[in-house]
């Protein structure tokens, strides 16, 4: 009976997951670009003109890495399309199951580590593909001919942890460079911090994460678990672990069944022993330690999470930092010296890199999006200065990173990254935004990272980055000339700040992230701090006096502050490195070290991609009918088309409708890669539909065929804290009904000829991973049906809808108010309805001729368990919603009034320790004026969590 349950949902799940995934589109790069391609044996590269100088080494890359790749996880690829997405100025990469495809966001981040940001990428996502096409062979490989691409993604999906999939593709991106996120100190520090400070948590807590702790996640919980099983138990565990999986996924469990018969343990003890191990490593690297002080600046409450990043020193002391955490909206706040924290204003989007602040003014970098084209948006300079309170956008359209204000403040340091990859420094009027001065690599492939003044102004300190490691260079401003003051090596070295003769940067040379100093008279270079967890991000006050920097802890990072005495810090060569070096016996069991420094330089023919030839692409059939807008997922089959640059969504479906017991064949079309999306849809079939009266005893059938042509324009409004969008939309529909059954019940043949048209916006409040709902947010819609002149049936329909959200009384509890008004003219045919009735009534407001609501929603958290029933459940939060609405409806000039109450109780849970998470519960509602309470069970799965796996830190 249970096994029948399971694997009753696994098909449940199976199916909603089709309905989702097919339909994961992003977005669409703008209409004119101009696209080529590069075929090679196992990929067919496609890319904008702009970026053809990188796409060749690109294509001679992934060819050469098949034989790495495969050596520990052996599976045969077929041809899969590779997207060099170069228009965003995000750092990303992404491989896609159905239709499969890997991404790469070609924009290195100011944060990359010591290998270069390609390299990552395709050490990363390569792996990822090796992982799907295993599930190519036994009972998956026949899932895969089933249902096409999707077959192999829902048997990966469903039975793979999603904690494997990006730990292993960390442990092999470290194991084939001389980087890697596992060789990082700060990739494991936020573990070794939780594994010494708070303990282990429990696998469903570290697998799925908590609204009450912080959890690292995936990736690092994944590279340490993966690298464990090929320490201990040999190079090709996993390897013959998905073996089993995709052989036989149907079982109870699959990858900790498979992974027991290879290792003796199940998942859950792989991961207390893999931690186990961990705790006794990081206690010895934790008893050498010398711990130098410093004091604290930061006050928490509660000792809730919280990150405190940049900090910054101000004219008066005080400092300005980054503040974020697991409740917290990111914003930027001042410290003063007691820790009193003052609340400056909350930035739009931004990949946290660093700040300046000069004269009490605050230089950074926000993303500005393009209205309609998601792959494509800017990176923009913002200034704030204190004093005035006064925000001022300098830069429009462009691609500029890490600023920094001049000693004086007149002039801006920044990093220009071309669509080309082609890397600049650019030096920009403070005040107007104008371009000063550029310094060009004169054709090298650095990359400059967080570039820095020197206290004349004439010089600039960046760390530059290429195929030999990182370097910190100083910078001649006069004649452009640069000079290394720090060897190129492998260490992650990052963020100088200078004070004259020191710059301090971050370092690991201890194998503990800490703030590190070369001395620019003499070249020696010395550990500033020692601190337990970690170190970053130095800076100096303006007497010289006080350096600070953010202090890691259990709890997030702190500000912490320590007097300059640079005659008690320890000179670099006899630091000694105590790092655990968990991955040294991978990079034997791979290659032996860096695969890259071999790359051939084949060059390949560069053809034109012509978007329209391949506007279709099937890639997965279904035993289920998706409708294409909706997502509503019915009996039947469906053929599932989607093109790899996402422009063009298809479907051809025929459906069964159980209710009514007939059939019915459509079409749909979604063309996105206009300024406006073009919708297209036909359907012919049978309705069979009970009388409107109550002498006919049954069912009449007919036939009916339509087709609707649509046309939207959605844009993203999105600027600063707040995210908002717009979308306008018409269609027209003509339906064609025929050969009634029953001819006496003075239903006719003819045609319903419907137009329609709407408008939407939105707009909210950022959100942390606590949040319910937005803090503040406004969502407002309008729609206008009707039939034509010429159209055989009447009706019209209008529509309007506000939805307004407040602070609740408490943190993380919202009010949301809504009001909507509809008015249908029927004559001889109902338009369905825009507005629901209230909560506990059945009917439709489709009947009355006007019709008006009103809703109260009072949204909170209860509790955070994050508690496990065993193997069945992990409960992560439960929550309230108290409700009231209210709506009148009239027709014929009668009124009619409408009242209901209650309350949702919902779960946050992860069942059967699946990665979707369900929101579940019950809702009861009082109706008063029947006296009776109507309870109704509440479920929804969210899967906007996958089906991609990425490479982003």
């Amino acid at each position: 009976m249970f096994n029948k349950l399971f694997f009753s949902v696994l098909f449940f799940l199976a199916i909603r997951l089709c309905s989702y995934s097919q339909y994961l589109v992003d977005g669409q790069n703008p209409a004119f670009l101009k696209w080529k391609q590069i075929k090679t044996k196992r990929f067919t590269l496609i890319f904008p003109l702009s970026f053809t100088s990188e796409a060749n080494r690109i294509a001679n890359t992934m060819e050469y890495l098949y034989s790495f790749e495969s050596k520990t996880l052996p599976a045969k690829i077929r041809r899969t399309p590779l997207i060099l997405q170069n228009q965003s100025t995000i750092s990303n990469g992404m491989t896609v199951l159905a239709p499969a495809r890997i991404e790469f966001y070609t924009m290195p981040a100011q944060n990359t580590e010591a290998t270069e940001w390609i390299n990552q990428l395709v050490a990363h996502e390569y792996r990822h593909l090796f992982q799907e096409n295993k599930f190519r062979q036994g009972f998956s490989g026949a899932l895969h001919w089933l249902l096409g691409e999707q077959g192999s993604a829902l048997s990966l999906g469903l039975t793979i942890p999603f904690w494997f999939l990006e730990g292993d593709a960390v442990m092999t991106e470290t194991a084939l460079t001389n980087g890697g996120r596992g060789r990082l100190p700060l990739f494991e520090m936020k573990l070794r911090t939780q594994i010494l400070n708070r303990g282990m948590y429990t696998y469903e807590k570290a697998s799925f994460g908590s609204y009450k702790d912080y959890v690292p996640g995936h990736y690092d919980e994944g590279y340490f678990i993966t690298t464990h099983v090929r320490r201990k138990y040999g190079a090709f565990s996993w390897n013959n672990v998905l073996d089993r999986v995709s052989k036989n996924p149907i079982t109870f469990f699959p990858f900790s069944h498979a992974l027991k018969k290879e290792t003796g343990k199940g998942s859950k003890n792989i991961y207390k022993e893999t931690f186990t191990e961990l705790d006794s490593l990081w206690k010895v690297q934790d008893k050498n330690l010398t711990i130098t002080p410093a004091d604290t600046i930061t006050k928490r409450k509660r000792n809730s999470y919280a990150d405190y990043l940049f900090a910054q020193y101000l004219s008066d002391g005080n400092i300005v930092t980054e503040k974020s955490g697991l409740g917290i909206i990111k914003n930027f706040v001042v410290i003063d010296k007691n820790g009193k924290e003052q609340t400056l204003f909350v930035p739009g989007t931004y990949e946290s890199s660093t700040l300046s602040v000069v004269n009490d003014k605050i230089v950074w970098v926000e993303t500005a999006f393009d209205k309609r084209w998601a792959y494509r948006n800017y990176s923009v300079i913002k200034t704030y200065d204190l004093k005035t309170k006064t925000r001022k956008t300098l830069t429009k359209k462009t691609r500029l990173f890490a600023p920094a204000f001049s000693p004086d403040g007149s002039r801006i340091a920044a990093v220009e990254v071309a669509e080309s990859s082609q890397c600049t420094l650019v030096i920009l009027d403070a005040q107007t935004g104008k371009e000063l001065k550029r310094i060009d690599n004169n054709g090298r492939k650095d990359f400059y990272m967080t570039p820095r003044w020197t206290s004349d102004g004439k010089q600039l300190i960046a760390v530059v980055l290429n195929e030999k490691g990182k370097s910190i260079v100083v910078i001649d401003l006069e004649n452009s000339s640069s000079k290394k003051i720090i060897p190129y090596t492998f260490q992650d070295i990052s963020n100088p700040a200078v004070y004259f003769p020191y710059v301090f940067y971050n370092g690991s040379y201890s194998g503990i992230a800490n703030i590190y100093a070369i001395n620019l008279t003499d070249s020696k270079m010395y550990q500033v701090t020692s601190r337990r967890f970690g170190a970053i991000d130095a800076a100096v006050s303006a007497d010289g006096k006080k350096l600070a920097f953010s202090d890691y802890s259990s709890s997030g990072y702190n500000i912490a502050e320590m007097d300059m005495q640079p005659d008690k810090w320890i000179p670099l060569e006899n630091i000694s490195d105590q790092s655990i070096q968990y991955y040294k016996p991978l990079v034997d069991q791979e290659a032996g070290g860096n695969v890259f420094k071999n790359i051939p330089d084949t060059m390949y023919e560069i053809k034109k991609y012509r978007r329209g030839l391949h506007l279709f692409n099937l890639h997965s059939w279904v035993p289920a009918s998706i409708d294409l807008n909706s997502q509503k997922v019915t009996s039947g089959i469906s053929l599932l088309s989607q093109d790899v640059l996402s422009s063009t969504v298809t479907s051809l479906n025929y459906e069964f409708n159980n209710a009514e017991r007939t059939g019915n064949v459509s079409a749909n079309v979604n063309y996105m890669g206009w300024y406006p999306v073009i919708n297209f849809g036909i359907r012919d079939g049978i309705r069979s539909v009970p009388p409107p009266d109550f002498i006919h005893k049954t069912n009449y059938s007919y036939k009916e065929r339509s087709a609707e042509l649509g046309v939207s324009l959605p844009l993203n409004l999105t600027t600063g804290k707040y995210q908002s969008a717009f979308n306008a939309s018409a269609n027209t529909r003509f339906t064609n009904v025929s050969h009634f059954s029953d001819t006496s019940l003075n239903r006719f043949d003819g045609n319903l000829i419907l137009a329609g048209s709407g408008l939407s916006f939105y707009r909210y409040l950022k959100t942390s991973h606590k949040h319910l709902n937005p803090k503040w947010g406004q969502v407002f819609s309008i729609d206008y049906k009707k039939t034509l002149s010429n159209s055989d049936y009447k009706s019209a329909l209008f529509a309007a809808s506000i939805g307004l959200y407040f602070p609740g009384i408490l943190p993380y509890h919202s009010l949301k108010i809504t009001s909507a008004y509809q008015q249908t003219e029927a004559v001889n045919y109902y338009i369905s309805a825009l507005v629901t009735m209230p909560r506990g009534f059945r009917s439709s407001s489709a009947q009355f001729d006007n019709f008006s609501k009103f809703s109260f929603d009072y949204k909170m958290p209860l509790f955070y368990p994050d508690k496990s029933i065993g193997f069945f459940a992990y409960i992560k939060r439960i929550k309230m919603d108290l409700f009231f609405d209210l709506a009148q409806g009239s027709i014929n000039g009668v009124t009619e009034n409408f009242t209901s109450a209650g309350a949702e109780l919902t779960i946050d849970t992860h069942f059967l320790r699946y990665f979707y998470p369900v929101d579940w519960g019950v809702r009861v509602t009082y109706v008063p004026a029947t006296n009776m309470y109507y309870p109704e069970l509440l479920f929804q799965i969210n899967f906007y969590q996958l089906p991609s796996f990425s490479a982003h830190y």
